[in-house]
């Protein structure tokens, strides 16, 4: 069975669009008004077709924003359900749109680096570094300015991380 899916705007839809999804040979069309949210009419077409249906829209931004349309796609191609998009000119029968958007659903899907991304600017001076400057400006009483040039760091950089008695 090949259905037909338009979301009205809020101009609604015109003689065009619908004809358009005629032409395409859709056994029925659902004009959904829904705003924001596809209806319960939809929900229950896309549960009951079943491999070898065919899905039409005029546009893939129809079904729903992304990465939501992302996951439907997925979905309904593993399903064996054709989806084609008349004005996107993209039908998931092809290979290349099938891995294109396999591709792009694992992005959305796993984060980019495997761990929680560290904020701020990485420190000047490691923990050991910390503990030799302190050791030197309070055990061994050598100036600041001297110990900041041996770290490699300015003299502002010490006195914000070891505690120098004034």
């Amino acid at each position: 069975m090949r259905l037909g899916y338009y979301r009205v705007n809020g101009d609604g839809a015109t003689k065009d669009e619908f004809r358009a999804l005629e032409e395409a040979g859709c056994d029925q069309i659902l004009v959904d008004s829904v705003p924001g949210h596809r209806s319960k009419t939809m929900s229950s077409w896309l549960a009951d077709m079943t491999d070898g249906d065919e899905l039409v829209v005029l546009r893939l931004g129809h079904l729903m924003p992304m990465p939501g349309l992302l996951d439907l796609l997925t979905e309904l191609v593993a399903r064996g359900i054709v989806v084609q998009s008349l004005l996107d000119d993209l039908r998931t029968t092809d290979p290349g749109v099938t891995a294109t958007v396999m591709l792009l659903r694992r992005y959305c899907v796993q984060p980019m680096d495997n761990g929680p991304r560290k904020r701020g600017r990485t420190p000047v001076l490691s923990s050991h570094d910390l503990e030799r400057a302190r050791q030197m400006i309070i055990d061994d009483r050598m100036p600041v300015a001297q110990v900041a040039t041996l770290l490699g760091v300015s003299r502002a950089t010490l006195y914000r991380h070891v505690a120098v008695a004034a």
